[in-house]
């Protein structure tokens, strides 16, 4: 049965950098190589939200975008891990929803490698931009 699945961001005006990204696996990350390792696993069909910590000394103003990074299937060719990108639910962009689709599509031939990592681009409410690279993985 699909799961709704929610990775939250926190940056604190004085350290907007590393992000502070959790997930409802209770996974947090703090540093540059920890937010590169943190790793959120779903099953297809699931639904992974990113949101804004609500939090008072969160001083992330909006997700500026949410990429997949480089996704290549067996034969190199790019492959899209969500039927539904993730994309802004509404106009304040202070959370983002995305569907996961299925890596069978077309056979074994799609197989997502076992964690594939994705650019999270925030903007902080003074306009700094930043980026932070985590990862998905289908649990198999």
């Amino acid at each position: 049965m699909p799961t709704t699945h929610t990775i939250s961001i926190f940056a604190p005006s004085t350290a907007p950098l590393p992000l502070i990204i959790s997930d409802d696996e209770n996974h947090t990350a703090s540093t540059h190589d920890d937010d590169a390792n943190l790793t959120t696993e779903f099953q297809v069909g699931d639904t992974i939200k990113f949101v804004i910590e609500n939090n008072p000394n969160n001083d992330i103003a909006s997700i500026e975008s949410i990429n997949i990074d480089n996704l290549m299937d067996a034969h190199g060719n790019p492959y899209n891990l969500f039927t539904s990108l993730p994309s802004p639910d509404d106009a304040t962009k202070r959370s983002w929803t995305g569907v996961v689709g299925s890596p069978g599509i077309g056979g074994n031939d799609h197989y997502v490698s076992p964690a594939e990592s994705y650019s999270i681009t925030f903007k902080m409410s003074n306009g700094s931009v930043y980026t932070e690279d985590p990862r998905l993985r289908i649990k198999q």
